[in-house]
């Protein structure tokens, strides 16, 4: 593992963690505590995204496991040439909310 550069520099994770703490308080998740361990951050996913029953059980295993991709697990396949498929949209002008760019 690399450490920082610095005591100063902090993870994302604990950036996030804190701003949360100071944001919505810790009476109902103990942000601070997953700055600290990847593995409660894991167990939050396991509960709310399918396919990740068990994770962190599963990582201890060598070679992993397989996560499916909602692509792959609705059966639709890469295109021929085995490369990504890029789209275009239009941008609106404004993407601002009203809210932002009115008049006070």
């Amino acid at each position: 593992m690399n450490h920082p550069a610095s005591p100063n520099l902090l993870s994302e994770v604990a950036i996030g963690a804190r701003m949360a703490h100071a944001a919505l308080g810790s009476s109902k998740v103990d942000w601070l505590a997953h700055a600290n361990d990847y593995a409660l951050i894991r167990d939050g996913i396991e509960k709310v995204i399918d396919g990740f029953h068990d994770y962190n059980e599963r990582l201890k295993h060598p070679g992993g496991f397989h996560l499916w991709r909602r692509a792959t697990a609705c059966g639709r396949r890469r295109a021929a040439a085995r490369s990504s498929s890029f789209t275009r949209s239009s941008i609106r002008r404004s993407t601002a909310p009203a809210r932002c760019t009115a008049s006070v």
